[in-house]
């Protein structure tokens, strides 16, 4: 890996305090590097207020510089620890995406580890299903992979 001008002792101010192009385009280097990196987000936080199947994330698409997202923190809370849900991962919700089914959402919030690490495909999305309306609260994140 060659020295950056830094390395090597060039000054990095004129004279007069503003930086220098080298510093510039270092600076300008380093913005690409960290937006091309991956970035851990807040994909869910939500509360359904019914009991139909609802579209809560979808990871950004291959046209939008997405490589699919990592799930690395999912939970369901039930205040009551008694109602259950559904998760689905994939283009639709059906039972061909289904990978939850009728868990019971705890009051501690902890949830399976089933979904830590899983990999939702560029444009595919989370759906969740609560077994009844304005229970569940969902909270999810993750490494959206650019």
């Amino acid at each position: 890996m060659p020295l950056n001008f830094m390395q090597r002792g060039e000054r990095w101010l004129k004279e007069d305090g503003t930086p220098t192009d080298r510093f510039a385009e270092l600076i300008e280097e380093l913005i690409r590097e960290v937006g091309s990196m991956t970035t851990n987000a807040k994909l869910i936080a939500i509360r359904p207020v019914d009991a139909a199947i609802t579209k809560v994330y979808t990871s950004p698409t291959s046209q939008e510089g997405g490589r699919g997202t990592i799930i690395t923190q999912f939970s369901a809370t039930d205040p009551l620890g008694a109602e259950v849900y559904d998760v689905y991962i994939g283009s639709v919700a059906d039972s061909t995406t289904k990978v939850i089914e009728g868990e019971t959402a705890p009051a501690n919030g902890i949830a399976p580890s089933s979904l830590i690490n899983q990999l939702v495909m560029p444009g595919d999305s989370i759906f969740v299903q609560a077994g009844a309306g304005n229970t569940i609260v969902f909270y999810a994140s993750g490494t959206e992979r650019r």
